[in-house]
Protein backbone atom coordinates (compact mmCIF):
# COMPACT_ATOMS: atom_id res chain seq x y z
CA UNK A 1 0.00 0.00 0.00
CA UNK A 2 1.21 3.87 -0.64
CA UNK A 3 2.54 5.63 2.27
CA UNK A 4 -0.05 8.46 2.67
CA UNK A 5 0.98 12.02 3.82
CA UNK A 6 -0.74 15.08 4.47
CA UNK A 7 2.26 17.29 4.97
CA UNK A 8 2.36 20.61 2.81
CA UNK A 9 5.94 20.50 2.78
CA UNK A 10 6.96 17.76 1.41
CA UNK A 11 7.99 17.54 -2.07
CA UNK A 12 7.99 14.02 -4.04
CA UNK A 13 10.25 13.89 -7.80
CA UNK A 14 9.30 10.73 -9.36
CA UNK A 15 10.68 8.30 -12.10
CA UNK A 16 13.82 10.30 -12.29
CA UNK A 17 17.63 8.94 -13.28
CA UNK A 18 19.28 10.24 -9.95
CA UNK A 19 22.97 10.97 -9.32
CA UNK A 20 22.99 11.65 -5.40
CA UNK A 21 26.76 12.39 -5.69
CA UNK A 22 27.85 9.06 -4.40
CA UNK A 23 25.77 6.48 -6.35
CA UNK A 24 23.74 6.32 -9.64
CA UNK A 25 20.03 5.26 -9.67
CA UNK A 26 18.74 4.34 -13.02
CA UNK A 27 14.87 5.61 -11.92
CA UNK A 28 14.12 6.62 -8.66
CA UNK A 29 12.62 9.38 -6.41
CA UNK A 30 13.39 11.39 -4.25
CA UNK A 31 11.58 12.96 -0.96
CA UNK A 32 12.03 16.47 0.02
CA UNK A 33 10.32 17.44 4.17
CA UNK A 34 11.31 20.71 5.01
CA UNK A 35 14.20 21.63 3.00
CA UNK A 36 16.00 18.73 3.69
CA UNK A 37 16.63 15.34 1.80
CA UNK A 38 14.57 12.53 3.41
CA UNK A 39 14.85 9.86 1.46
CA UNK A 40 16.29 8.84 -1.95
CA UNK A 41 15.15 5.51 -3.03
CA UNK A 42 14.60 3.50 -6.44
CA UNK A 43 11.18 3.84 -7.70
CA UNK A 44 10.40 0.15 -6.84
CA UNK A 45 9.77 1.28 -3.28
CA UNK A 46 6.48 2.35 -1.88
CA UNK A 47 5.24 5.56 -3.61
CA UNK A 48 4.15 8.89 -1.02
CA UNK A 49 1.08 10.34 -2.05
CA UNK A 50 2.14 14.00 -1.07
CA UNK A 51 0.17 16.61 -0.24
CA UNK A 52 2.17 18.96 -1.36
CA UNK A 53 4.07 18.83 -4.86
CA UNK A 54 4.60 15.59 -6.80
CA UNK A 55 7.16 16.34 -10.01
CA UNK A 56 7.81 13.58 -12.83
CA UNK A 57 11.36 13.72 -14.04
CA UNK A 58 10.79 10.74 -16.26
CA UNK A 59 13.30 11.62 -19.02
CA UNK A 60 15.30 13.63 -16.94
CA UNK A 61 18.43 13.85 -14.38
CA UNK A 62 18.47 15.07 -10.91
CA UNK A 63 21.86 15.54 -9.27
CA UNK A 64 22.58 17.68 -6.47
CA UNK A 65 23.27 21.71 -6.94
CA UNK A 66 25.85 22.85 -8.40
CA UNK A 67 28.68 25.01 -6.11
CA UNK A 68 31.38 27.84 -7.81
CA UNK A 69 33.50 28.59 -5.21
CA UNK A 70 35.65 31.11 -7.83
CA UNK A 71 33.26 33.39 -9.62
CA UNK A 72 33.33 37.40 -9.43
CA UNK A 73 29.80 38.17 -11.01
CA UNK A 74 27.13 37.58 -13.25
CA UNK A 75 23.72 39.09 -15.01
CA UNK A 76 25.44 42.39 -14.92
CA UNK A 77 26.56 42.55 -11.20
CA UNK A 78 30.17 42.51 -9.79
CA UNK A 79 31.54 41.71 -6.65
CA UNK A 80 33.26 45.38 -7.27
CA UNK A 81 29.66 46.57 -6.83
CA UNK A 82 30.67 46.90 -3.09
CA UNK A 83 26.89 46.51 -2.40
CA UNK A 84 24.81 43.20 -0.64
CA UNK A 85 22.20 43.48 -3.41
CA UNK A 86 24.80 43.20 -5.83
CA UNK A 87 25.53 39.84 -4.59
CA UNK A 88 22.18 38.79 -4.43
CA UNK A 89 21.36 39.85 -8.20
CA UNK A 90 24.34 38.09 -9.44
CA UNK A 91 23.39 34.96 -6.83
CA UNK A 92 20.24 34.95 -8.39
CA UNK A 93 21.17 34.92 -11.83
CA UNK A 94 23.06 31.56 -11.48
CA UNK A 95 20.32 29.68 -9.85
CA UNK A 96 18.78 29.11 -13.70
CA UNK A 97 22.56 27.34 -14.46
CA UNK A 98 21.92 25.06 -11.42
CA UNK A 99 24.08 26.73 -8.79
CA UNK A 100 22.66 26.94 -5.35
CA UNK A 101 26.10 27.38 -3.83
CA UNK A 102 28.79 30.03 -4.13
CA UNK A 103 31.36 32.06 -2.97
CA UNK A 104 31.17 35.42 -4.30
CA UNK A 105 35.47 36.33 -5.04
CA UNK A 106 37.11 39.72 -4.25
CA UNK A 107 39.20 41.36 -6.55
CA UNK A 108 42.01 43.19 -4.96
CA UNK A 109 41.87 46.75 -4.90
CA UNK A 110 41.97 49.49 -3.22
CA UNK A 111 42.07 48.76 0.75
CA UNK A 112 38.89 50.44 1.84
CA UNK A 113 36.85 49.00 -1.29
CA UNK A 114 38.32 45.38 -0.63
CA UNK A 115 36.67 45.95 2.34
CA UNK A 116 33.74 47.51 1.72
CA UNK A 117 32.94 44.32 -1.03
CA UNK A 118 33.84 41.74 1.94
CA UNK A 119 31.46 43.52 4.29
CA UNK A 120 28.30 43.21 1.41
CA UNK A 121 29.09 39.36 0.92
CA UNK A 122 29.07 38.83 4.50
CA UNK A 123 25.41 41.29 4.52
CA UNK A 124 24.19 39.27 1.23
CA UNK A 125 24.06 36.15 3.58
CA UNK A 126 21.77 37.14 6.05
CA UNK A 127 19.64 38.54 3.22
CA UNK A 128 16.18 37.39 1.67
CA UNK A 129 17.68 35.98 -1.44
CA UNK A 130 21.36 35.14 0.04
CA UNK A 131 20.93 31.88 0.79
CA UNK A 132 23.10 30.66 -2.18
CA UNK A 133 26.36 32.51 -0.41
CA UNK A 134 28.32 30.31 1.28
CA UNK A 135 31.25 32.38 2.26
CA UNK A 136 33.74 35.17 0.83
CA UNK A 137 36.60 33.64 -1.14
CA UNK A 138 39.71 36.02 -1.75
CA UNK A 139 41.06 36.37 -4.58
CA UNK A 140 44.11 38.10 -2.93
CA UNK A 141 45.82 40.51 -2.08
CA UNK A 142 49.09 38.73 -0.97
CA UNK A 143 49.65 37.93 -4.11
CA UNK A 144 53.07 37.99 -6.81
CA UNK A 145 52.78 41.12 -9.04
CA UNK A 146 55.66 38.74 -11.32
CA UNK A 147 51.99 36.70 -11.99
CA UNK A 148 49.13 39.24 -11.50
CA UNK A 149 47.42 37.19 -14.73
CA UNK A 150 44.38 40.24 -15.02
CA UNK A 151 44.76 41.37 -12.18
CA UNK A 152 46.03 44.64 -11.05
CA UNK A 153 49.18 44.54 -9.22
CA UNK A 154 48.97 48.16 -7.94
CA UNK A 155 46.66 46.15 -5.08
CA UNK A 156 48.72 44.10 -4.02
CA UNK A 157 49.90 43.63 -0.31
CA UNK A 158 52.52 42.24 1.96
CA UNK A 159 51.75 39.48 3.73
CA UNK A 160 50.07 40.72 6.95
CA UNK A 161 47.94 38.81 9.64
CA UNK A 162 47.02 42.08 11.04
CA UNK A 163 45.34 42.37 7.37
CA UNK A 164 43.70 39.29 7.25
CA UNK A 165 42.43 39.78 10.54
CA UNK A 166 40.97 42.87 9.43
CA UNK A 167 39.17 40.98 6.35
CA UNK A 168 38.09 38.33 8.07
CA UNK A 169 36.37 41.30 10.77
CA UNK A 170 35.02 42.51 7.52
CA UNK A 171 33.22 39.11 6.32
CA UNK A 172 32.17 38.39 9.70
CA UNK A 173 34.00 35.31 10.32
CA UNK A 174 33.15 34.48 6.70
CA UNK A 175 35.98 33.98 4.90
CA UNK A 176 36.12 30.14 3.28
CA UNK A 177 38.74 30.47 0.94
CA UNK A 178 41.77 33.32 -0.34
CA UNK A 179 44.63 33.10 -2.76
CA UNK A 180 48.17 33.75 -1.27
CA UNK A 181 51.50 33.63 -3.06
CA UNK A 182 53.59 31.96 -0.36
CA UNK A 183 57.05 32.70 -1.92
CA UNK A 184 56.64 35.95 -0.22
CA UNK A 185 57.52 37.18 2.99
CA UNK A 186 55.22 37.06 5.93
CA UNK A 187 52.99 34.57 3.90
CA UNK A 188 53.71 30.92 5.86
CA UNK A 189 52.50 33.16 9.07
CA UNK A 190 49.42 34.34 7.13
CA UNK A 191 48.50 30.53 6.34
CA UNK A 192 48.98 29.47 9.49
CA UNK A 193 46.78 32.32 11.08
CA UNK A 194 43.98 31.10 8.85
CA UNK A 195 43.92 27.50 9.78
CA UNK A 196 43.46 28.75 13.30
CA UNK A 197 39.99 30.75 11.52
CA UNK A 198 39.15 27.60 9.47
CA UNK A 199 40.14 29.48 6.45
CA UNK A 200 41.07 27.17 3.25
CA UNK A 201 44.61 29.02 1.57
CA UNK A 202 45.17 28.59 -2.34
CA UNK A 203 48.30 28.82 -3.90
CA UNK A 204 47.66 30.88 -6.77
CA UNK A 205 49.16 34.28 -8.58
CA UNK A 206 52.59 32.92 -7.51
CA UNK A 207 56.15 32.94 -8.88
CA UNK A 208 56.97 29.99 -6.33
CA UNK A 209 59.27 27.64 -6.66
CA UNK A 210 58.65 23.91 -6.02
CA UNK A 211 60.33 24.04 -2.79
CA UNK A 212 58.49 27.22 -1.90
CA UNK A 213 55.22 25.82 -2.70
CA UNK A 214 55.76 22.73 -0.63
CA UNK A 215 56.31 25.08 2.20
CA UNK A 216 52.93 26.69 1.84
CA UNK A 217 51.29 23.20 1.46
CA UNK A 218 53.35 22.57 4.56
CA UNK A 219 52.01 25.27 6.36
CA UNK A 220 48.62 24.75 5.56
CA UNK A 221 47.71 25.07 1.90
CA UNK A 222 45.09 23.05 0.32
CA UNK A 223 43.99 24.38 -2.87
CA UNK A 224 44.81 25.47 -6.51
CA UNK A 225 43.39 28.51 -7.77
CA UNK A 226 42.40 27.99 -11.39
CA UNK A 227 45.75 25.67 -12.09
CA UNK A 228 47.87 26.53 -14.58
CA UNK A 229 46.43 29.92 -14.96
CA UNK A 230 48.96 32.76 -12.95
CA UNK A 231 51.33 30.99 -11.27
CA UNK A 232 55.42 29.48 -12.18
CA UNK A 233 54.88 27.01 -14.80
CA UNK A 234 56.86 23.54 -15.33
CA UNK A 235 59.81 23.32 -16.33
CA UNK A 236 62.08 19.99 -16.43
CA UNK A 237 64.59 21.00 -13.72
CA UNK A 238 62.11 23.49 -11.79
CA UNK A 239 58.39 22.27 -11.40
CA UNK A 240 57.40 25.62 -9.57
CA UNK A 241 53.54 25.86 -8.66
CA UNK A 242 52.39 23.53 -11.46
CA UNK A 243 54.73 20.90 -10.19
CA UNK A 244 53.41 20.87 -6.82
CA UNK A 245 49.94 21.43 -7.73
CA UNK A 246 49.89 17.73 -9.79
CA UNK A 247 52.23 16.25 -7.83
CA UNK A 248 50.56 16.34 -4.10
CA UNK A 249 47.78 14.30 -4.31
CA UNK A 250 45.60 15.86 -1.76
CA UNK A 251 45.63 19.46 -2.99
CA UNK A 252 42.05 20.12 -4.69
CA UNK A 253 42.95 21.87 -8.42
CA UNK A 254 40.30 24.21 -9.55
CA UNK A 255 39.75 23.94 -13.47
CA UNK A 256 37.85 26.46 -15.99
CA UNK A 257 36.77 24.29 -18.45
CA UNK A 258 36.25 27.17 -21.48
CA UNK A 259 38.58 25.92 -23.90
CA UNK A 260 40.53 28.92 -23.37
CA UNK A 261 42.08 28.99 -20.13
CA UNK A 262 43.40 25.36 -20.80
CA UNK A 263 43.60 23.77 -23.89
CA UNK A 264 41.99 20.12 -24.00
CA UNK A 265 45.58 18.00 -23.75
CA UNK A 266 46.64 20.48 -20.56
CA UNK A 267 43.17 19.79 -18.94
CA UNK A 268 44.17 15.97 -19.85
CA UNK A 269 47.36 15.75 -17.98
CA UNK A 270 45.68 17.38 -14.39
CA UNK A 271 43.23 14.64 -15.09
CA UNK A 272 45.93 11.85 -15.70
CA UNK A 273 47.72 13.09 -12.66
CA UNK A 274 45.15 13.76 -10.53
CA UNK A 275 42.56 11.87 -8.39
CA UNK A 276 39.19 12.67 -9.78
CA UNK A 277 37.90 13.93 -6.12
CA UNK A 278 40.21 16.56 -6.23
CA UNK A 279 39.50 18.46 -9.36
CA UNK A 280 36.85 21.13 -8.75
CA UNK A 281 35.44 22.91 -11.82
CA UNK A 282 34.46 26.85 -11.39
CA UNK A 283 33.68 29.62 -13.95
CA UNK A 284 35.73 32.73 -12.34
CA UNK A 285 32.98 34.17 -14.71
CA UNK A 286 32.48 38.33 -14.54
CA UNK A 287 29.96 40.98 -14.34
CA UNK A 288 28.77 40.26 -18.13
CA UNK A 289 28.03 36.01 -17.39
CA UNK A 290 24.53 35.27 -18.15
CA UNK A 291 23.76 37.94 -20.44
CA UNK A 292 24.00 38.92 -23.94
CA UNK A 293 26.48 41.42 -23.59
CA UNK A 294 29.91 41.13 -25.66
CA UNK A 295 32.22 44.54 -24.91
CA UNK A 296 31.51 44.93 -20.85
CA UNK A 297 34.22 46.06 -17.89
CA UNK A 298 36.13 43.86 -15.96
CA UNK A 299 37.49 44.79 -12.44
CA UNK A 300 37.14 48.29 -13.92
CA UNK A 301 39.01 47.74 -17.57
CA UNK A 302 37.76 46.88 -20.84
CA UNK A 303 36.86 43.48 -21.76
CA UNK A 304 35.37 41.85 -24.47
CA UNK A 305 34.00 38.20 -24.80
CA UNK A 306 35.37 35.98 -27.10
CA UNK A 307 33.36 32.65 -26.88
CA UNK A 308 32.86 32.08 -23.08
CA UNK A 309 36.12 33.73 -22.33
CA UNK A 310 36.83 37.35 -21.35
CA UNK A 311 39.76 39.03 -22.39
CA UNK A 312 41.17 42.45 -21.99
CA UNK A 313 42.34 44.96 -24.95
CA UNK A 314 46.00 43.76 -24.44
CA UNK A 315 44.54 39.83 -25.01
CA UNK A 316 44.92 38.98 -21.13
CA UNK A 317 42.33 36.48 -19.90
CA UNK A 318 39.90 37.96 -17.32
CA UNK A 319 38.20 35.35 -16.25
CA UNK A 320 35.05 33.51 -18.35
CA UNK A 321 31.45 33.96 -19.32
CA UNK A 322 31.00 30.08 -18.40
CA UNK A 323 27.97 28.57 -16.33
CA UNK A 324 28.37 25.79 -14.36
CA UNK A 325 26.06 23.78 -16.46
CA UNK A 326 28.38 24.23 -19.45
CA UNK A 327 31.58 23.44 -17.70
CA UNK A 328 30.08 20.44 -16.88
CA UNK A 329 28.92 19.86 -20.09
CA UNK A 330 32.26 20.12 -22.06
CA UNK A 331 33.53 17.76 -19.32
CA UNK A 332 31.74 14.76 -20.25
CA UNK A 333 33.72 12.28 -22.12
CA UNK A 334 36.92 14.18 -21.71
CA UNK A 335 39.63 11.70 -21.09
CA UNK A 336 36.65 9.42 -20.57
CA UNK A 337 34.77 11.07 -18.25
CA UNK A 338 31.85 9.86 -16.77
CA UNK A 339 28.34 12.00 -16.33
CA UNK A 340 28.72 11.53 -12.77
CA UNK A 341 32.75 12.18 -12.61
CA UNK A 342 31.35 15.69 -14.04
CA UNK A 343 28.44 16.49 -12.10
CA UNK A 344 30.75 15.78 -9.14
CA UNK A 345 33.68 17.94 -10.12
CA UNK A 346 30.54 21.11 -9.84
CA UNK A 347 28.90 19.51 -6.27
CA UNK A 348 30.49 17.07 -4.42
CA UNK A 349 34.19 18.05 -4.53
CA UNK A 350 33.71 21.67 -4.20
CA UNK A 351 31.63 21.52 -1.20
CA UNK A 352 34.72 18.99 0.42
CA UNK A 353 36.89 21.76 -0.62
CA UNK A 354 35.74 24.25 1.66
CA UNK A 355 34.22 21.93 3.83
CA UNK A 356 30.35 22.10 3.69
CA UNK A 357 29.84 18.83 2.39
CA UNK A 358 28.24 18.19 5.81
CA UNK A 359 25.20 19.68 4.09
CA UNK A 360 25.58 20.29 0.79
CA UNK A 361 26.93 18.52 -2.09
CA UNK A 362 25.20 15.05 -2.67
CA UNK A 363 21.86 14.10 -2.44
CA UNK A 364 21.76 11.86 1.20
CA UNK A 365 19.58 11.85 3.84
CA UNK A 366 19.34 14.45 6.52
CA UNK A 367 21.94 17.01 3.78
CA UNK A 368 20.26 20.41 2.33
CA UNK A 369 17.74 19.97 -0.69
CA UNK A 370 19.71 21.24 -3.08
CA UNK A 371 19.17 20.09 -6.66
CA UNK A 372 18.92 20.78 -10.18
CA UNK A 373 17.22 18.63 -12.83
CA UNK A 374 18.92 18.73 -16.24
CA UNK A 375 18.15 17.26 -19.94
CA UNK A 376 20.37 15.09 -21.59
CA UNK A 377 22.58 18.10 -22.72
CA UNK A 378 22.98 19.34 -19.04
CA UNK A 379 20.49 22.49 -19.94
CA UNK A 380 18.60 23.14 -16.70
CA UNK A 381 15.09 22.72 -16.03
CA UNK A 382 14.47 23.19 -12.25
CA UNK A 383 16.73 24.12 -9.80
CA UNK A 384 15.50 23.56 -6.15
CA UNK A 385 17.36 25.15 -2.99
CA UNK A 386 16.50 24.31 0.46
CA UNK A 387 13.56 22.54 -0.70
CA UNK A 388 11.83 25.47 -2.14
CA UNK A 389 11.59 25.69 -6.23
CA UNK A 390 13.68 28.31 -7.25
CA UNK A 391 13.78 28.00 -11.10
CA UNK A 392 11.86 26.27 -13.36
CA UNK A 393 10.83 25.74 -16.74
CA UNK A 394 7.91 24.87 -19.18
CA UNK A 395 8.20 20.96 -18.31
CA UNK A 396 7.50 21.54 -14.57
Amino acid sequence: MPRVSKDPAIILIRNAAIDTGRLFIGRGQILVREGRIEEVTAQTAPLVRAAGRVLDARGFLVAPGFIDIHVHGGGGYDTTDGTSMAIIKMAETFLKYGVTGLLPTIYPGPWRHMLTRIRAVADAMGLPGGQSVLGVNLEGPFLSAKQHGALDPKFFRAPSVVDLEAMQEAAKGNLRLMTIAPELDGAMEVIKAARRYNIRMAVGHSDATYEETLNGINAGITHVTHTFNAMRRMHHRDPGVVGAALGTEELYCEVVADGAHLHPQTLAVLLLAKPLSRVVLITDAVRQSGTQVSRFYADGRKAHKVGQTAYLEDGTIAGSLLTLNQAVAKMVGLHRLTEADALRMASLHPARAIHVDDRKGSLVAGKDADLVILDEKFNVHLTMQGGKVVYRTKPF
